[in-house]
């Protein structure tokens, strides 16, 4: 068994080594701080990223010598942001602490070379750490790469803590930049109100719908997006949940 193990590692670490090795790179990444090129390998980036793909194949229909080695410079990356993409490219993971480290510069490198599993992760990470130190980072990033996923979740972070948000410097320029947002993000915060009165005074619904709403309510009520409390606040008005 432990020579089977030893085996797995020996076949899954090959590229890893090849790329650490430097053997048979064919191509050169330049960061844009001016650092030392990173010698890779075409097949790599040609695999993970469509972009990579679209460049190096166009390059390759012009004529492009095989043999010679192209320098191609990430003037968005530091050398050390570089090299932690070149890693993950290589090796379709990282330690947790290397992904904290550099999130922000992974998740746009995601964005812009087309590299949506490393998009999934980044996204995961972020969501999983908003905080109100970071919320109107976050903000930016959704808008910026029109990631509804993330804005979804950003919303739901400001509902569910709305008094602490409202106070923070940033809300100002948050509410000024992102008008629909915040209205969907401060309607959702007082339906959410709302809707937990519905939890709370199963009596005032109509039978037919008390049971049904409270339950999903109280199962999904952190997951339950702005505009879908919202249609919920719609249909109470229209007397659809309370009785006459």
């Amino acid at each position: 068994m432990e020579k089977e193990a030893e085996n797995k590692m020996e076949f899954f670490g090959g590229l890893m080594s090849a790329f650490k090795e430097e053997r048979q790179v064919d191509i050169w990444l330049q960061a844009g701080d001016q650092s030392d090129a990173i010698p890779a390998h075409k097949l790599i980036l040609v695999a993970r990223s469509k972009v990579f793909r679209k460049i190096l194949e166009l390059d390759d229909c012009k004529g492009s010598s095989m043999s010679s080695k192209e320098t191609v410079t990430l003037s968005e990356m530091t050398h050390d942001e570089l090299e932690t993409f070149l890693d993950f490219l290589y090796k379709g993971s990282l330690p947790d602490a290397k992904l904290v480290h550099h999130l922000r510069s992974l998740y746009l490198s995601a964005h812009k070379y087309e590299i949506p599993y490393l998009q999934d992760l980044c996204r995961k990470e972020l969501i999983s750490t908003i905080h109100l130190s970071n919320v109107f980072d976050n903000v930016e990033l959704a808008k910026i790469y029109s990631d509804k996923i993330l804005e979804d979740a950003v919303s739901r972070f400001i509902q569910s803590h709305m008094k602490e948000v409202a106070f923070e410097r940033e809300f100002m320029s948050f509410v000024e930049s992102n008008p629909a947002l915040a209205v969907d993000t401060i309607r959702g915060h007082l339906v959410a109100i709302d809707v937990s009165k519905i939890c709370n005074r199963p009596e005032s619904i109509s039978s037919s719908f008390s049971e049904h709403i409270a339950s999903t309510v109280r199962k999904n009520f952190k997951k339950i997006s702005g505009e879908q409390l919202w249609e919920l606040w719609k249909q109470e008005q229209a007397g659809c949940l309370w009785s006459s």
